[in-house]
């Protein structure tokens, strides 16, 4: 009875956005690389979504209680491309995984890596 409550309660402990593959840091916009976007567990861009579907490939999001979802797709270790409820593609970039940096940090990196 003992191992059945430990294993429900590692259970209950795991994240309710766990992804198949790692989508939270700091992204910026290949063709607008003035334009970063920051993925936590729980936001994107600033709204909430939740995870509906993922696999390896990819992660299917509902933002703010939207009826339609968003797509992410994995391109590489550091690419990804975000299909928007509008059908809009548009491809990122990963800049860092470290979400407590500030905006002006992270195009601080971005101006040390050119």
């Amino acid at each position: 009875m003992k191992k059945i409550f430990v294993l429900l309660a590692f259970c209950v402990m795991i994240p309710f956005n766990a992804f198949a593959f790692d989508i939270c840091g700091w992204w910026q916009l290949e063709e607008k690389p003035s334009i970063f976007m920051k993925i936590t567990k729980e936001k994107i861009y600033g709204f909430h979504y939740k995870t509906s579907k993922e696999t390896e490939e990819r992660v299917e999001i509902f933002v703010d209680n939207s009826d339609i979802p968003c797509y992410l797709d994995k391109k590489s270790d550091d690419r990804m491309l975000l299909v928007n409820a509008l059908g809009e593609e548009k491809l990122y970039r990963l800049i860092t995984r470290d979400t407590s940096l500030s905006q002006k940090e992270v195009q601080n990196l971005c101006d040390m890596r050119e």
